[in-house]
């Protein structure tokens, strides 16, 4: 049976949990993702973070305090703030069947990988389209 690790993306890129939320912004744009898993000091995974968030943080930015004002604001706010904690994680060997079916039941887009308590891969919806047109 198919698992998680014929698809996962290996290089994962992630975000420390005391980075600012322009950082955030910056980071999400350079490398053309949409999720950044967030880690702490130790190197464990303690939340996510996607593009929908950081992009509704900073419009509500921008009402506060106007465009101008935006840099100085997103400098001061940490993506702890923001990040959600509350997330589901898949082991390099769980079923694509499985797998999958969490995307179909929850809103979520990704499943960052955890082996041994480390992140080793993340998981999205984008890489089951991949598999599908590959299968076509």
């Amino acid at each position: 049976m198919p698992v998680v690790a014929e698809i996962m993306t290996e290089k994962v890129a992630y975000i420390s949990d005391n980075a600012s939320l322009r950082e955030a912004r910056t980071a999400l744009k350079d490398l053309n993702v949409r999720h950044l898993p967030v880690v702490n000091t130790d190197g464990l995974l303690v939340g996510m973070l996607t593009q929908r968030v950081v992009l509704a943080e900073v419009i509500k930015l921008v009402d506060q305090v106007g465009v101008s004002g935006l840099e100085q604001q997103e400098r001061q706010h940490q993506i702890k703030e923001i990040m959600d904690t509350n997330f589901k994680v898949a082991d390099p060997m769980m079923d694509l069947k499985r797998a999958g079916q969490y995307f179909l039941e929850n809103k979520h887009s990704c499943l960052p990988v955890i082996e041994q308590g480390q992140l080793v891969g993340i998981v999205t919806a984008q890489d089951f389209v991949k598999l599908c047109v590959s299968l076509l």
